[in-house]
């Protein structure tokens, strides 16, 4: 199995969850798959035990693209793959905080990354749906799912070749969850997804239900003039910002919900309750606060 997507959707949680007796996940991220599968390869028996019922997994939140899915479908095509979405607002505050924390890159203001990415963040990566549609699910047929995409709808030519040239057709089944899900309250709901996500993968029981960890230390361990660079998304300075986000949520919460979601190919747990949570993506959450 592969969690692939996306940064900032707890899958540092799920690489930590996923070591069992009977699933074992490479400790770091290994985004060899996009460029050296074979060391992959090596990597995954060396760290393994050579026992046919354990489950190997790996984990590049940066895989929904279209190399990366090419290296999947050609030489790990039996494998899992597990994707991870949030709210576009969150995510955007929580990446760009993150990156922040480890002084990854020197974050400009984020009304710069409208236009502009550093860090591997921009605002346009919150159209997770522009992504997915690389996996080649859902039929590209309709207007109205080529409207939530971006394509020139009207321009057949143009669409045949983003088929063509962009979207990877992978045979491999999907499982999709919103970050909200990791942190349900409902314990029936929350065995509930232990044991499909156990079942997606092979395993039989992942025990108790695990808490999505945050990567970045608390406030009260990081520096002053560290903290003092982060954001809170909800201040008027990033209305503009914020404005752009939802409208990415809408169309990738819509799309998702009506397209992605009805692929054979692509699974859920409690898939009502994850339309729900999709549904709050065309909710401003600053609304709340």
């Amino acid at each position: 199995y592969a969690v692939i997507g996306f940064p900032k959707t707890g899958t540092d949680t799920l690489m930590r969850y996923l070591n069992t007796e009977n699933s074992r996940t490479l400790p770091t991220e290994q985004c060899q798959l996009d460029w050296a599968v074979f060391e992959l390869v090596k990597s995954l028996f060396e760290f393994s035990p050579q026992d046919n019922h354990v489950k190997r997994g790996v984990k590049c939140p940066q895989c929904v693209s279209n190399h990366c899915l090419k290296n999947l479908s050609k030489y790990f095509y039996k494998t899992k793959l597990i994707v991870g979405v949030r709210h576009p607002v969150l995510w955007f505050q929580s990446f760009y905080n993150y990156r922040v924390h480890y002084e990854y890159a020197e974050m400009p203001a984020p009304h710069v990354l409208l236009t502009k990415e550093v860090g591997d963040l921009s605002v346009k990566l919150s159209r997770f749906h522009e992504k997915l549609v690389l996996l080649g699910k859902t039929p590209l047929a309709s207007i109205e799912e080529r409207t939530f995409l971006g394509l020139h709808i009207n321009d057949e030519h143009t669409v045949h070749q983003f088929i063509k040239n962009d979207v990877v057709q992978i045979p491999h089944q999907v499982f999709l969850y919103d970050v909200e899900q990791m942190g349900d309250v409902n314990v029936t709901r929350s065995d509930r997804f232990r044991m499909d996500l156990g079942e997606f993968i092979g395993v039989d029981d992942l025990g108790p239900m695990m808490i999505h960890e945050n990567a970045a230390e608390p406030k009260s361990k990081t520096p002053p003039e560290i903290q003092a660079k982060k954001i809170n998304i909800c201040d008027a300075a990033h209305d503009d910002v914020r404005e752009v986000l939802m409208k990415n949520g809408v169309d990738a919460s819509r799309w998702i919900r009506t397209y992605f979601l009805e692929s054979n190919d692509v699974h859920c747990s409690s898939c009502e309750f994850l339309k729900e949570a999709l549904a709050k993506w065309e909710i401003d959450p600053c609304e709340k606060r």
